[in-house]
């Protein structure tokens, strides 16, 4: 993948979700709330992959992402 949003208040998502980031990708924690991330190996960072977070999104942002992410072909 060349990115992953989660929605989930689950921290142990991010490391599934950087197991299968591509290199340069990004891993978007975008829950108002978020368990902890478990800890990781570098190697599922290495490779200038990041994780970034994005507060106050709600359950519609979600929504209307995957609704326009499907309008644009993007593959979810």
């Amino acid at each position: 993948m060349d990115a992953a949003i989660i929605f989930a208040p689950v921290g142990a998502l991010v490391t599934q979700a950087l197991r299968h980031t591509a290199k340069g990708g990004s891993v978007v924690c975008a829950g108002i709330h978020m368990s902890d991330i478990p800890g990781f190996s570098y190697s599922m960072l290495w490779g200038e992959r990041c994780i970034r977070s994005i507060a106050n999104l709600t359950r519609r942002d979600g929504e209307e992402f995957l609704n326009l992410a499907s309008r644009l072909g993007i593959r979810t």
